[in-house]
């Protein structure tokens, strides 16, 4: 096997789209702006892609602990372990994986394709929200209030998200990624959601209604809108977010706009295989600067 660190972005971008936030460039660049180190592995057998894998390192002594939020793109456990054999020193890889150590599971996310047709309900939805006369207006990045009022309803409801300061580093790292919908009634925000835009998938990260959005079908309107948006950049995965079945309501309206649920994944610690095959990790990048 042959073990390739991938040191550009247009590199990475052809190798993982459209693949999950966590092996996004963008993520990774936000995570290194904050202090961590960061790889990137392309693994190839006999010339012949076999996976990608972004993952983050942490040191405890001796041992090299790689944390990877989506595992795989691509690839299965094989190479998760010529990942590991590839470092000189004791490594653990922790990701969603099919062997190892339980150590829990991902939460089930709803997909869609932004292209595809909307169910009826949900259109009549969005045009009933389009005649009640609301102000749609862009913003880059998450506007104060916007991150205010996610995170009362994320206290209120019990679910965690990213950071800003992750958002904060993601949009200095990387211009353009982080951008923002919101909705306003007689100046007022009524609504408002985050996405960030990384390649071939977008990511839907936050979103609040107020009770008069809620009434005016306000949230339907910007997620209808930044779907169309993601249609025309050529985006082929929406990335609507966790869809657990403990939040029904918000299981719900997810799917109510075509979402298909994405099972859970188990999430494993993987050791050094002895079996696995020696491979180092060469300093060259397995795909030229562009």
């Amino acid at each position: 096997m042959e073990l390739n660190h991938v040191t550009d972005a247009a590199s990475w971008g052809d190798l993982v789209a459209p693949a999950p936030l966590g092996q996004s460039w963008a993520y990774g660049a936000a995570a290194e702006r904050l202090g961590a180190r960061v790889h990137r592995f392309a693994v190839q057998d006999g010339g012949r892609p076999i996976g990608a894998v972004q993952c983050t390192e942490r040191r405890l002594g001796p041992l090299r602990f790689l944390y990877s939020p989506n595992g795989v793109w691509q690839g299965d456990d094989a190479v998760l372990r010529a990942i590991i054999a590839g470092f000189s020193k004791p490594t653990i890889c922790v990701a969603p994986a099919s062997s190892g150590l339980r150590l829990g599971t991902t939460p089930e996310i709803a997909i869609c394709d932004p292209s595809a047709p909307r169910p009826k309900p949900w259109r009549n939805a969005v045009a009933r929200a389009e005649r009640s006369g609301l102000c749609i207006m862009d913003h880059g990045g998450c506007p104060d209030w916007l991150w205010r009022g996610q995170v009362r309803q994320a206290r209120a409801r019990r679910y965690m998200g990213l950071p800003r300061r992750w958002l904060i580093a993601m949009e200095r790292a990387t211009p353009g990624t982080v951008r923002s919908l919101a909705a306003y009634q007689g100046g007022d925000p009524v609504a408002g959601i985050t996405m960030l835009r990384h390649g071939r998938r977008w990511t839907y990260q936050i979103g609040w209604t107020s009770a008069e959005g809620r009434r005016l079908g306000a949230h339907n309107l910007l997620l209808d809108i930044a779907m169309r948006r993601a249609a025309e950049a050529g985006v082929q995965v929406f990335d609507l977010g966790m869809a657990p079945t403990s939040m029904p309501g918000l299981r719900r309206f997810k799917q109510s706009c075509g979402a298909l649920i994405e099972p859970a994944r188990v999430v494993r610690l993987v050791r050094r295989d002895r079996r696995a095959p020696s491979v180092q990790v060469p300093r060259t990048p397995l795909l030229t600067d562009r």
